[in-house]
């Protein structure tokens, strides 16, 4: 993709091979061999991983049918020519759904390999229960209220013509938004989860790259937090000093994926023997 903002699928994003947050936080994590060994699978996504996908869709797109959903039966037929245990349901009878059946496995095997995302009811009572807690918070309803582009894909280069990416789920007006599931939507709770994860690399990233398309000033970012268990929702917004931290720790990274990038050699953790020794925070505490 040419540097810009494009309007493609989800799908089209994650194979644009480029710098990202997600794999910049890789990265600022690990290794770059670690990035690049994510390439190479083709693992399938996690259901918390689907699940986000879908609560972003509802909230951001609420009238735009979802992408190709199988719902999980709640009862199945038995087929003709099973042939159950003594005293087990026969052929022609209905009973309750149970993933371990075979049939129902075939089933979901089908449905995947004609590219379905399979849920069952109460996955999808999730997504719709999450989506309408962020409307019903006036704090995230007032945000996205006014936000003409969303599910935006922006795409510049670096000075040394390295290729970068980043996927905004809404913005205008001087300001990103950006959704997430999380365990803990506390202020606090988030404040600690968002760091761990990296979501400072992120907001940086994002911030610096719409401005660098756009050639404006760097944007105010805000993050929704959604509980997933509790459906309760706040809104963060990320401080100079969150951003300046994430831009250091970005720009870390962004040089070792430059120089990977270019060499192609991608590294992994520092060769030799290395000394085991007790961690520092047990040295502070005084820990046996």
């Amino acid at each position: 993709m040419n540097p810009g903002i494009h309007d493609v699928d989800a799908a089209t994003y994650h194979r644009f091979r480029a710098a990202s947050a997600s794999g910049l936080r890789v990265i600022h994590a690990k290794t770059p061999a670690h990035l690049r060994q994510s390439w190479d699978e083709q693992d399938k996504p996690s259901l918390a991983l689907v699940l986000g996908t879908l609560i972003h869709h509802v909230v951001l797109e609420p009238h735009v049918p979802l992408p190709r959903i199988a719902l999980v039966p709640e009862t199945y037929t038995i087929p003709a020519d099973a042939k159950p245990a003594k005293g087990a349901p026969g052929p022609g009878e209905v009973v309750p759904w149970n993933n371990r059946a075979k049939w129902c496995r075939d089933w979901r095997a089908l449905q995947e390999a004609a590219g379905k995302i399979v849920l069952d009811a109460e996955d999808m009572a999730t997504v719709r229960e999450c989506a309408e807690a962020v409307r019903e918070c006036a704090e995230a309803s007032e945000l996205l209220r006014t936000f003409a582009h969303r599910e935006s894909t922006l795409v510049w280069e670096t000075e040394a013509r390295t290729p970068c990416k980043a996927r905004l789920d809404a913005w205008g007006d001087g300001i990103i938004v950006d959704i997430k599931t999380t365990m803990d939507a506390s202020p606090d709770g988030f404040r600690r989860h968002a760091y761990d994860l990296g979501y400072h690399l992120q907001a940086a990233g994002d911030v610096d790259g719409l401005a660098t398309v756009l050639g404006i000033e760097p944007p105010a970012f805000y993050f929704i937090a959604i509980e997933k268990d509790s459906r309760l929702v706040t809104v963060h917004h990320a401080t100079h000093d969150f951003l300046q931290r994430g831009r250091e720790a970005y720009l870390r990274a962004l040089a070792q994926f430059e120089a990977a990038w270019e060499s192609g050699v991608w590294p992994g953790y520092a060769p030799g023997i290395h000394d085991l020794d007790v961690p520092e925070w047990v040295v502070r505490k005084g820990g046996a």
